[in-house]
């Protein structure tokens, strides 16, 4: 009676599992892979309209059609042909410079009011790192990934079955 408890637990539990759908950004021979799930932001760029950039939330994949259902639009899988993804670290970087140069303007004053002269260091400094955040940030903000012979997006569905014993 007791090993049985544990299966028919295992198999009730498990029979009511969603498949979980998700868009796969691939690359000829590197085994990384970018997964983008129902619910993420995703900014492409279509055929149709080649110079433009456009921003949704996937709604739901049509795995059988290889359709994307965004909420104002459908996309098919084809019409792809490029994707755009933010990067955290320039916008961590530029935060960190802001706040350094920040820092160093305030206790650059600070030792001016306590009889010290001003240098020149108390303004080259801050603007310094003030420049280098904002350009770390205007120019590596974004990677895009052109789809063609070596990239290429792909749908997927893990279904999760019960275990067979």
């Amino acid at each position: 009676m007791k090993p049985i408890l544990p299966i028919l637990f295992t198999l009730i539990t498990t029979l009511g599992l969603p498949a979980q759908k998700f868009l796969q950004m691939e690359k000829y021979g590197s085994p990384k892979v970018k997964k983008f799930y129902i619910g993420d932001e995703l900014t492409y760029k279509i055929k149709d309209y080649p110079d433009d950039w456009t921003t949704a939330t996937i709604e739901d994949l049509l795995i059988e059609d290889n359709i994307i259902v965004f909420s104002n639009r459908t996309v098919r899988l084809e019409d792809i042909i490029a994707i755009r993804k933010d990067r955290r670290l320039p916008l961590a970087v530029a935060n960190s410079l802001y706040t350094f140069g920040l820092t160093w303007g305030v206790l650059s004053l600070l030792d001016g009011l306590t009889g010290n002269p001003l240098k020149w260091s108390a303004a080259t400094v801050p603007a310094t790192a003030f420049t280098i955040g904002f350009l770390a940030k205007r120019i590596f903000k974004h990677r895009n990934y052109r789809m063609g012979k070596r990239r290429w997006l792909r749908m997927l569905e893990v279904v999760s079955a019960p275990p067979i014993h």
